[in-house]
């Protein structure tokens, strides 16, 4: 009878050891499927960053090319009038007084209401 309670004994002791090892398995694997999925995230965080970062770059650099179009453009008409005012200096006095007038009369009428 020692000897059946002994192997079952035995039994247990195995079974108990592949339990222990199934677990230890179990754990293992989590731990891998775990890390892979923290490296996954940094790779998916690092792109995204890296696009919003070249969107971002894209956009200063059209905001900067519109602003000195607009600048030069800016420039060009300045010098037109400056040019208009000096070849036609009669006309440039009269349409900046009606420019005037009109501006005070609109004003005006705006002030009696």
């Amino acid at each position: 009878m020692n000897n059946g309670s002994d192997a079952m004994m035995d039994k247990a002791r195995d079974v108990q050891k592949d339990i222990s090892d199934l677990n230890s398995m179990a754990v293992d694997s989590v731990k891998e499927k775990a890390a892979q999925m923290k490296e996954d995230a940094a790779n998916l965080y690092e792109r995204g960053r890296s696009g919003a970062a070249d969107m971002y770059e894209k956009g200063v650099a059209g905001a900067t090319n519109m602003y000195e179009k607009g600048c030069a453009q800016a420039g060009d008409l300045q010098k037109q009038t400056e040019n208009y005012i000096k070849q036609e200096p009669l006309k440039a006095v009269l349409i900046a007084a009606a420019a005037g007038l009109a501006i005070g009369f609109i004003l005006s009428s705006r002030r009696s209401n």
